[in-house]
């Protein structure tokens, strides 16, 4: 508000962070200015939450970089494990990984993988067409869930891993489910 008082006329557009009344840090926007009101000049403010702004430009810097990446990638699995940091970075989720269908049998196989540990990756690389993990990636629509919520034999394995929370996000090509990307957490959201 010194600015203000220092700079009579002006309006300051600033960002900045502030402690939200749940005890989080969240990225405001001000605008601030002087004004009569009632014979006294005096200082107006508003603070704009901008946390949905910021998200919007993360996922657009993600995607212009992703692009860029994919287009010098030398061959799949690099490309696969790009779209998978990717993926991390925006959810903010601890592992995951992307499963490709096999043509001939329907299978799923991990292709790419990061932050699972190695029992619970040899648990879960491989799932025969007729698997519930499977059927529900053939359905070509994602899950959202906690592992709890799942009626599949991967949901114990998850909860050995300390896994709570998964997005399964099919990957399609006209009308085909080529294959998903997995992420997990350690919490619930």
């Amino acid at each position: 508000f010194q600015w203000c008082l220092d700079h009579p006329g002006s309006v300051l557009d600033s960002e900045l962070w502030v402690l939200h009344r749940d005890g989080r840090r969240i990225p405001v926007e001000i605008s601030c200015g002087l004004m009569e009101w009632d014979g006294r000049r005096v200082a107006q403010a508003i603070f704009r939450d901008i946390t949905p702004r910021r998200r919007l430009e993360k996922i657009i810097r993600t995607q212009r970089d992703l692009a860029t990446a994919l287009n010098e990638t030398p061959d799949l699995e690099s490309g696969l494990r790009l779209c998978l940091e990717a993926s991390l970075s925006l959810t903010a989720m601890h592992g995951g990984g992307i499963y490709l269908v096999d043509d001939a049998t329907g299978a799923l196989n991990l292709a790419v993988h990061h932050g699972l540990s190695p029992e619970f990756l040899a648990s879960v690389s491989h799932f025969e067409a007729d698997a519930a993990s499977a059927r529900l990636v053939a359905a070509g629509r994602p899950v959202y869930s906690s592992y709890s919520n799942l009626d599949t034999p991967m949901a114990g394995r998850a909860q050995t891993e300390g896994l709570r929370g998964i997005a399964m996000v099919p990957i399609c090509h006209r009308g085909r489910v080529l294959g998903c990307i997995n992420v997990a957490s350690h919490s619930a959201t």
